[in-house]
């Protein structure tokens, strides 16, 4: 794991996907998403700033922090995306955004996504991107 003082993280979470058990028809199936920050750190906090999600076109749909907070040391937290908003699209996704105060292992951070049609389950999970590093 890398040691940081802070990140900006893309992380896809596909709330929708093309069926491939529709015999050939366009049906799209609906996904539960659960983003999950899970601090790695033995010794220090870390802060979530920011945690936006993102629709299919780029769209801004809701910000899930209104104010910093503190994660303790191996600590973990979650958002959820309920499996009947349709809003995210095929191509949904989170901005989180996180900081330290001194140099710390950077969080793992993840969307797990579940989801059935018929008698078929499906579950997965996408993995956070740094697309941007936080200097203090």
């Amino acid at each position: 794991m890398d040691i940081s003082v802070g990140q900006m993280v893309y992380v896809p979470a596909y709330s929708q996907i093309h069926s491939i058990y529709s015999g050939g028809k366009n049906q799209m199936i609906n996904f539960a998403v659960t983003l999950s920050i899970r601090n790695t750190d033995l010794q220090h906090p870390i802060f979530i700033k920011s945690v936006s999600y993102y629709d299919n076109d780029g769209t801004f749909l809701k910000e899930y922090v209104e104010k910093p907070f503190q994660l303790s040391k191996m600590a973990s937290v979650s958002f959820n995306i309920q499996q009947s908003d349709e809003s995210g699209g095929v191509g949904a996704n989170f901005i989180v955004t996180w900081g330290a105060e001194q140099e710390v292992y950077e969080p793992y951070i993840e969307a797990v996504m579940i989801g059935a049609q018929g008698t078929h389950g499906f579950a997965w999970r996408s993995p956070a991107y740094v697309i941007k590093e936080i200097n203090k």
